[in-house]
């Protein structure tokens, strides 16, 4: 059971591994535009599946927006509300934003339409909002944040919370997310300083790699990781063997000084909630 939830959390993250940033949908709040990092209209299966029915089958799609079309929102009497839907078409061979007409909406909407104003009553959970200068990229969903986000608590369309946040980078150091060179020189430079360690293990000769799944840190504001809650090895070993080499490296980790910290949505973290790892044991020839 162990090897096979390891087998799923790997094919996730691996999943993700190719996943692509998302365009974001646009909502007005409190007099200001915002990017709205979410498609309320995709979170009721039917209303989805009617609204992809009737978009136009020969709007501009890419892995940046799967649905090809973006939402504007915006909140009116505490109501979020759908004001439009924009596709791409194709016009002497480019892509042209084009706004459906109203007509559109109410028919696909008509359940939740109301003299003419579309009401997101379909939607309870959380949204967040987006403004200003971009300070973390995952290239996966929404995974990135802004300088000011926001989030908003909503119950069957209306708001009834609103949190506001002013994120930034509050230490430049080690940072294995992304894909700049100076990512890919960490992730080198986290890898061969765990060899040596795992030389000290004679039960590892002939291994080509292991793998760390790696979550839940806690870091100050100086880049030192304060703790690491979990920490567990792969390596088809021993058990008491893996969990002596998850110590390790747990131990190395927690050693590496300093690393990029943000703080983001009120909390100071690293990059990453979740890491898997694999360590290669033999260089590459």
């Amino acid at each position: 059971m162990k090897r096979i939830l390891f087998c799923i959390v790997l094919c996730f993250v691996y999943l993700s591994a190719y996943a692509t940033g998302q365009e974001s949908d646009v909502i007005y709040y409190r007099g200001q535009q915002w990017w709205l990092l979410a498609r309320p209209a995709d979170a009721d299966s039917s209303l989805s599946a009617a609204l992809y029915k009737n978009l136009p089958a020969d709007r501009c799609q890419s892995t940046a927006n799967w649905g090809g079309y973006v939402g504007y929102w915006s909140v009116r009497g505490g109501i979020l509300v759908l004001d439009s839907i924009m596709v791409g078409l194709v016009k002497d061979g480019e892509c042209v934003d084009t706004t459906l007409p109203d007509s559109f909406i109410q028919q696909v909407f008509k359940a939740y339409e109301d003299k003419g104003v579309v009401m997101a009553r379909w939607y309870s959970g959380t949204l967040r909002l987006a403004r200003g200068k971009m300070i973390r990229y995952a290239h996966e969903g929404w995974n990135r944040n802004y300088e000011n986000e926001m989030e908003l608590t909503v119950h069957s369309g209306g708001i009834v919370d609103s949190v506001e946040y002013h994120n930034r980078i509050v230490c430049e150091g080690f940072d294995l997310e992304g894909h700049s060179m100076q990512n890919l020189k960490d992730w080198d430079t986290l890898q061969l300083g765990f060899l040596p360690i795992a030389k000290q293990y004679p039960q590892l000769n002939g291994k080509e790699r292991i793998r760390f799944m790696v979550s839940d840190f806690s870091v100050d504001t100086l880049g030192n990781l304060t703790d690491i809650a979990k920490v567990v090895c792969h390596a088809q070993l021993d058990e008491k063997l893996e969990q002596q080499l998850a110590l390790e490296f747990k131990r190395y980790l927690m050693s590496i000084h300093p690393w990029k910290v943000y703080y983001i949505n009120g909390q100071y973290c690293v990059t990453q909630l979740l890491w898997c790892f694999p360590v290669r044991l033999i260089p590459k020839s």
